[in-house]
């Protein structure tokens, strides 16, 4: 332990006094154990996360079910001060576990792009359009020990840290999306779904076969049609009503696999088209070419809405030897 408290003793040395911010995860949650993310500041604004700092230490490691969140929040040690009859509120959903931090580097893929919602369909946005810059991500591993022709020795520091969690992250993401298949499977059907609830939708692939997904149910378009947004994936997609199956505490509460992050918004609609038709490209030659996307900005929100946004540019990586040796170019 003590080498753990040099580290972090070393680490804050330079910041007196400390100064740290402190984002609930959830409205008015008034009980210990608080569910918060702990963020400080050493050269760039909320450059340092608490969680972070702990998973680079080594023995902690990102939590990847509902079942290791409860075990965690069971083992709190905060008896002595709580009503022992006094039992920890559940959080609405648990978010996409990986903790980050301003300057943070990671290997990404762009699951879906904001749109203005009119009717029921979706409408390709202008500079002027609400969440616009948005986009959807899911973080992907990469081997630390890549090269790359510009900031190298921040991005494999990121991976080091990163890489080995979303590993775990995502073999339990591979785990879920059988559960929700096995789920479905005996779930009830639904047959007048609510605005806002939420449901198992049936996504059919473009060629064969398809894929059980969580989903909110955002606009009914008839009886029989419903808009849906997909949780896990960022995107939406109209529905019939008898692809939807009710949804279980237990499935609601899987980690959420998806992180949403905005890009600074282009000077005009024609730089704003050219961005998002880049990044919403279908198919990426994963043996050629990677997306990386850097924190850039990390600002606390509150409540209604995300509890921060995350500011962040995104960069094309090029291995054209297919040697993990990548020629970086920013895209936004």
């Amino acid at each position: 332990m003590a080498r753990e408290l040099d580290w972090m003793s070393e680490r804050f040395k330079s910041s007196s006094p400390f100064l740290c911010s402190v984002s609930l995860m959830e409205r008015n949650w008034r009980h210990f154990p608080l569910p918060a993310n702990i963020r400080y500041t050493m050269v760039e604004e909320y450059d340092g996360n608490l969680a972070l700092d702990m998973v680079d230490l080594g023995p902690f490691s990102v939590i990847t079910s509902l079942s290791e969140w409860e075990e965690e929040i069971a083992d709190h040690g905060l008896e002595w001060m709580l009503d022992p009859m006094s039992v920890p509120l559940p959080l609405s959903n648990l978010p996409h576990p990986v903790p980050l931090a301003v300057g943070q580097w990671l290997h990404v893929s762009v699951e879906g792009l904001g749109y203005s919602l009119v009717g029921g369909e979706e409408h390709e946005p202008d500079v002027d359009t609400p969440g616009a810059n948005k986009i959807s991500v899911h973080i992907q591993p990469l081997d630390s020990m890549s090269t790359f022709d510009n900031h190298q020795q921040e991005i494999r520091q990121s991976l080091r840290i990163i890489s080995p969690q979303v590993r775990r992250l995502n073999r339990s993401f591979a785990e879920g999306r059988a559960f929700l298949a096995n789920c479905a499977s005996t779930a009830e059907i639904v047959p007048f779904p609510t605005v806002g609830q939420s449901v198992l939708v049936y996504f059919k692939f473009v060629e064969e076969g398809g894929e059980w997904c969580r989903g909110t149910v955002e606009t009914i378009q008839s009886r029989k049609l419903v808009t849906v947004h997909y949780t896990d994936y960022g995107h939406r997609g109209q529905v019939e009503v008898k692809q939807l199956r009710s949804m279980s505490y237990q499935e609601r509460m899987m980690p959420v696999q998806l992180r949403e992050v905005v890009f600074f918004m282009p000077n005009s609609n024609k730089e704003l088209g050219a961005v998002r038709s880049d990044l919403g490209q279908e198919e990426i030659n994963l043996m050629e070419e990677r997306l990386l996307m850097r924190v850039d900005k990390i600002t606390p929100m509150g409540h209604p809405g995300e509890m921060e946004e995350l500011m962040v540019s995104v960069w094309r990586a090029v291995d054209g030897e297919r040697n993990l040796s990548f020629q970086l170019s920013r895209i936004c």
